[in-house]
């Protein structure tokens, strides 16, 4: 039974989705269909359209995607709401993109800043090209000096150190940060790997690149502004609405051209939160299919949280598993209710009210078959840690690492699957996301307002 407290929030803040899911149930006439995987596809009145990787996603109208804070390496998410599990990455061809919430010059500054502090000295790089020197002559001595049964063995570490010698000697002379005219952009080189930045000015947003550079970049003498003009050339700023009309695929506020062929390395995790309901968050989830994993999930036994999630006590009510056909694929969802998590001693309240998930292994080789997973945790207020004495070494036992919660509960279990289960049932792939797919709709740029 909810408290009164409870009912009167879920009457203030889901009222706009009760009535949405009314409309889905009794006015499907009215919405507008969509074809998936052979299956007809009902948008709410209401809600809104986002790309997020090569598909598309119906989310209620005030669903934010998650950005990191101004900070080089941050990870997806939302402030003040921690230890939920729903921080997101993004990964581009072994490379790690981040987009920040939005922020001044001062800002970006910061993150090129931050950046540029993974440089090594030229006086580090002088000591270390003082200690490979020194082992280089080392092993020139002892090579020198060797019996007939060790002289290749010490030949051969001679010819290590040398090598590794001139590695540390050409990269301090390559790994630096890059002058460009753009004063609101950077391109940093760490030996054989690049750090590219820059901010946009129309959503105030700073957007890093990270990661190895190939063969043939390495080589270039222009490497690392070839890689921050590729950078710049492929990646598109854009709203999460803003659907794209061409190959590629979305971030969460960008676009990546791909108009040869589609990227198989891109592994997404994108925390999604509804401005009404901040307890509630979603996460999707997807990588490439393994081709060593299983294939089919439905016939896995025993795939529901009681046996992946270990961690998780006070399970008062288990819902499922369940089979579902996730972008042609076979999946299963499964949820758990929560009471308070106690032990032989005491009690606390549950980290979560609920939670929900739904997985396919997706088909191996297939861009539009990715294994997925849509998450969803019904994130409870921590205050009661605020009653709780201070502890040494440990200002965490009574600090709420989620004090943007504070106040607010989530809603009821059955406002949370109608929800969860109609963003799954929304997924599918945006026409013309593959190369030699054709658009919906021809326009002249990439994005497609």
């Amino acid at each position: 039974m909810f408290k009164f407290s409870e009912n009167l929030y879920f009457l203030k803040n889901v009222a706009f989705l009760i009535a949405s899911t009314l409309l889905f149930a009794g006015c499907t006439r009215a919405s507008q269909s969509h074809e998936t995987n052979g299956d007809a596809h009902i948008s709410i009145p209401g809600w809104k359209t986002v790309c997020i990787g090569r598909f598309l996603v119906d989310l209620p109208p005030s669903a934010e995607l998650g950005a990191t804070k101004v900070k080089y390496g941050g990870a997806y998410g939302f402030s003040g709401i921690n230890n939920t599990g729903s921080w997101g990455t993004l990964r581009w061809e072994g490379g790690k993109i981040a987009e920040t919430m939005p922020t001044d010059f001062a800002g970006f500054d910061d993150v090129r800043i931050e950046a540029k502090s993974n440089l090594i000295t030229p006086e580090m790089y002088k000591k270390l090209i003082q200690y490979r020197e020194k082992d280089v002559a080392y092993w020139i001595n002892r090579s020198a000096k060797s019996p007939a049964d060790e002289v290749v063995s010490d030949l051969e570490s001679l010819k290590s150190a040398e090598t590794e010698l001139q590695d540390v000697i050409h990269a301090s002379k390559i790994s630096k940060e890059a002058e460009l005219q753009d004063k609101n952009g950077f391109a940093i080189r760490l030996d054989d790997e690049y750090i590219v930045g820059f901010r946009d000015l129309k959503d105030q947003r700073v957007r890093t690149f990270s990661g190895g550079l190939s063969k043939s970049e390495n080589e270039s003498g222009k490497g690392i502004y070839e890689k921050y003009e590729n950078v710049r050339k492929s990646y598109h700023p854009r709203a999460p609405t803003d659907i794209p009309a061409g190959p590629g695929f979305c971030t969460n506020y960008g676009f990546i051209e791909e108009p040869q062929s589609a990227t198989v390395n891109v592994e997404m995790r994108v925390p999604i939160q509804i401005k009404e309901l901040p307890n509630l968050l979603l996460v999707l989830e997807m990588e490439p299919a393994s081709p060593d994993g299983p294939r089919n999930i439905q016939k896995i036994p025993n795939m529901d949280t009681g046996h992946i999630q270990l961690d998780k006590v006070g399970i008062k009510q288990k819902h499922g598993p369940k089979a579902e056909q996730i972008l042609g694929t076979p999946g299963r969802s499964y949820a758990q209710e929560y009471g308070d998590n106690c032990s032989s001693t005491s009690c606390r309240p549950a980290d979560q009210a609920y939670d929900m998930e739904a997985k396919t292994f997706g088909e191996p080789g297939r861009v539009d078959r990715p294994q997925l997973t849509l998450l969803m945790i019904a994130a409870t207020s921590d205050d009661y840690k605020l009653k709780r004495p201070a502890q040494p070494n440990e200002p965490s036992y009574n600090t709420p690492s989620r004090p943007a919660l504070s106040g607010h509960v989530p809603p009821p279990f059955k406002v949370g699957q109608e929800i969860f289960e109609q963003v799954l049932h929304s997924i599918r792939l945006r026409p013309g996301a593959i190369a030699g797919q054709s658009a919906s709709t021809a326009a002249p740029s990439p994005i497609q307002k």
